[in-house]
């Protein structure tokens, strides 16, 4: 089975494939980053110019203490501190898991995530 993503762009620099797809998505606090169900390469078929990739490590409720693993609370203050950082092109991917608890803690959903 195909490894599914949530990934996060800069409202400056969607690509037109995934706005094409999800004209409303969920955004974030301030409105100046969306997050979508799919990856570029997923819905168009083309690669991101620029990709930070955190689905690899996981997530675990905040008492966890498995090594190597993000805990709830690590995760929201990394995308924090991602959403402060100075806006370019990147997507931001992120597990499914990574990708329901943002959409449930710092993204407004307007609509529908897979």
């Amino acid at each position: 089975m195909k490894q599914r993503y949530y990934t996060i762009y800069h409202k400056d620099f969607v690509p037109d494939a995934l706005l094409n797809k999800y004209p409303t998505p969920a955004k974030y606090e301030d409105g100046t980053y969306f997050l979508f169900g799919e990856t570029l390469e997923e819905v168009s078929g083309e690669l991101p110019t620029e990709l930070d990739d955190i689905s690899l490590l996981g997530l675990q409720e905040n008492d966890g203490t498995e090594v190597g693993v993000l805990k709830k609370s690590e995760l929201e203050a990394g995308i924090d501190a991602l959403m402060n950082d100075v806006p370019r092109g990147r997507e931001i991917r992120l597990s499914v898991a990574q990708g329901k608890h943002l959409a449930q803690t710092k993204f407004a959903v307007e609509e529908v995530i897979l």
